[in-house]
């Protein structure tokens, strides 16, 4: 990106996100205790450069990798001025389900986030 400040804002995001792949589980939500795979090949191949929202959830997709945070003003201040494209896309973990590999740093994330509002 652009400046440091830029580059420090998308560092930033990224490590308040959780990185998504192509088959992650997730578990919980519509599906209850039965985890299903995540398919995110048309994310990473149709929206580099762009998020989505949904259920306070963000995903945004960077050098073709997908990423997901929970969402608030802060973070969508900074995928605006880092130059992300608002898009309309599925966005992982948005319907009460969560990644099954990383319970633990997703329900952490947004217990911070909830905090900070």
């Amino acid at each position: 990106m652009a400046n440091n400040t830029n580059e420090l804002s998308l560092k930033t995001l990224i490590q308040a996100s959780i990185k998504v792949w192509n088959g992650m589980l997730s578990i919980g939500g519509v599906c209850g205790d039965t985890p299903y795979a995540n398919n995110i090949d048309n994310l990473q191949e149709n929206y580099n450069n762009c998020y989505a929202t949904n259920n306070s959830v963000v995903c945004f997709v960077h050098d073709y990798q997908v990423y997901v945070t929970p969402m608030n003003l802060s973070k969508l201040h900074s995928l605006a001025e880092l130059g992300f494209r608002e898009e309309m896309f599925f966005v992982p973990f948005s319907n009460g389900d969560y990644p099954k590999e990383c319970e633990h740093r997703w329900k952490s994330l947004v217990m911070m986030n909830t905090a900070s509002s």
